[in-house]
């Protein structure tokens, strides 16, 4: 099966990403005055093919005549504990009956755990043999950054269990993901996209001459699905962590667009990501706002997004204003940097 075969992308990839996290925790702690003008956005989870990002939980609304609707406490979803969580294996061990059972939700988490701890960012330290032999090899790495020190640390309780001779029992993540992608479970539907979409691009590298490697001669991910066509079926759910993978790929979704209007898009759908929930504290304090009030749901801009937006908000503002419309009247093809051909 292909995403068996996929199993290997995520090893190479994600071992690519963890040199990328280690350099880049060192130029943060050595320029404390430079990184606030020009620290770009963080990438999807961890970027490691996929994202492995948090999803926020639901907005109560208030009722029409202005009083206070009725807070209840909405049920946990498996999701949501992923971000809370401080052992991943644990978690992943208590949802496995019900991935086995057929959730897709927890088939998607199981994938999101597994992967995100073998050999990435959210695994370091976690392969040392106790807690305190990942604290000794942060401080020889970091002698001079303890907030990295507490990263191992924490790397190491969340993903150490993976590492252990039970492991094996949780599955394959890339079988998990092809099940919740079959069950049609859109976050799924988008990740399998954009492993293809990648695949596709370093095969395209290939024919232009550059050495092949193990990911460009796999077979298909996700077989015969096409990925801008799973990406259209994904966004009809308008889940938070779909849209702001659609930001995310605008550069692989359009590669013949020019890189203004490529950035002016990706901006927008990642600001959209953040008015319907998803978490983007990582982009800095909100800063303005500028939405009018037949706008929908109306956050302030993180400061990264004025950033890419070149202290020109106007246009992406449009832009989303756009997109929301788009997702409200389930008008698809009416929705700006999603082809569905190719």
């Amino acid at each position: 099966m292909a995403i068996r075969q996929g199993h290997r992308i995520l090893r190479t990839v994600l071992l690519a990403g963890l040199a990328a996290v280690i350099a880049f925790a060192y130029w943060w702690h050595q320029r404390p005055v430079d990184r606030s003008a020009s620290k770009a956005p963080p990438a999807s989870a961890t970027h490691v093919s996929v994202s492995w990002n948090r999803p926020s939980d639901n907005k109560h609304e208030s009722s029409a005549q202005g009083k206070s609707a009725p807070v209840t406490q909405a049920p946990t979803s498996i999701r949501q504990r992923m971000p809370t969580a401080t052992d991943w294996y644990a978690l992943a061990k208590d949802i496995l009956p019900q991935a086995q059972a057929g959730n897709p939700e927890a088939q998607y988490v199981l994938f999101q755990t597994i992967g995100g701890c073998e050999e990435g960012a959210e695994s370091l330290g976690a392969k040392s043999e106790n807690l305190a032999a990942a604290r000794d090899k942060a401080l020889q790495l970091f002698p001079n950054a303890p907030e990295l020190v507490s990263k191992y640390e924490a790397g190491y309780k969340r993903c150490h269990g993976f590492y252990t001779d039970d492991a094996a029992r949780l599955g394959d993540p890339w079988d998990w993901l092809q099940k919740a992608t079959d069950a049609g479970y859109a976050p799924a539907q988008a990740a399998t996209a954009v492993q293809r979409l990648q695949q596709d691009q370093r095969k395209a590298f290939v024919k232009a001459g550059n050495v092949p490697n193990d990911t460009a001669t796999l077979a298909p991910i996700g077989g015969d699905a096409n990925p801008r066509e799973l990406l259209v079926a994904a966004v009809q759910s308008a889940d938070p962590e779909v849209l702001n993978e659609i930001g995310q790929m605008q550069g692989i979704l359009n590669p013949r667009q020019p890189r203004d209007v490529t950035q002016l898009i990706r901006t927008a759908w990642m600001y959209v990501a953040c008015q319907r929930g998803f978490d983007c504290s990582d982009y800095g304090p909100g800063t303005v706002t500028n939405c009018g009030p037949g706008d929908g749901n109306c956050t302030p801009v993180p400061e990264q997004f004025i950033i890419r937006a070149k202290y020109n908000w106007a246009p992406v503002q449009e832009m989303v204003n756009q997109i929301n419309a788009a997702l409200n009247a389930k008008q698809w093809d009416h929705l700006p940097g999603l082809p569905t051909g190719g």
